[in-house]
């Protein structure tokens, strides 16, 4: 399935000639035998380098969606948004590229800014939504909308330590999504 699925991709798009040119290209550079031993996101690292998340450009290109336990609607101003984006300006660059991983599916902001992120349909913003869960519950996220949704935690100490267990212990497939 998988292999159709490449050679069906590789036709529909035109890719075929383009891969092959990038293949030759790397293989040029390095070993083959060397690229096998990487895993698809450490290639994305030597290739495109660690990103610089400007947490400030994303803060401001983000969107909120959902509604406080007392029925107010959740946004910027909203102590659990101010609560994440002090957690986020807290965290070094790698964790920074994590969450951004961890809630749209790629590590790198597009090189025209966060507002250019693509989804499932094309430019998709990102999103930081409120979900009615207690603080038991972990972020989840949605990749192919560029949605990351929290509960509402009663504390920032809390909001922090269930980011990290999310980011560190479900970023990888859909272990938490």
């Amino acid at each position: 399935v998988e292999v159709y699925a490449r050679y069906k991709l590789a036709k529909a798009e035109g890719l075929e000639e383009g891969i092959r040119a990038f293949k030759r290209g790397i293989a040029d550079v390095v070993p083959s035998s060397a690229l096998e031993m990487l895993a698809p996101e450490e290639l994305e690292l030597i290739l495109c380098g660690m990103p610089n998340i400007k947490v400030s450009e994303w803060k401001l290109s983000a969107r909120y969606s959902g509604y406080t336990a007392d029925g107010l609607v959740f946004g910027a101003a909203s102590e659990l948004a101010l609560w994440f984006w002090e957690v986020v300006e807290e965290l070094p660059q790698a964790e920074r590229a994590l969450l951004l991983k961890f809630s749209t599916g790629s590590a790198c902001v597009p090189s025209q800014g966060f507002e250019h992120l693509m989804g499932l349909n094309g430019e998709q913003r990102w999103t930081l939504a409120l979900v009615a869960a207690g603080d038991e519950r972990l972020p989840t996220a949605s990749t192919c909308f560029n949605l990351l949704k929290i509960p509402h935690y009663s504390t920032k100490a809390l909001l922090e330590e269930r980011l990290h267990v999310a980011l560190h212990y479900g970023s990888e497939g859909f272990t938490f999504s």
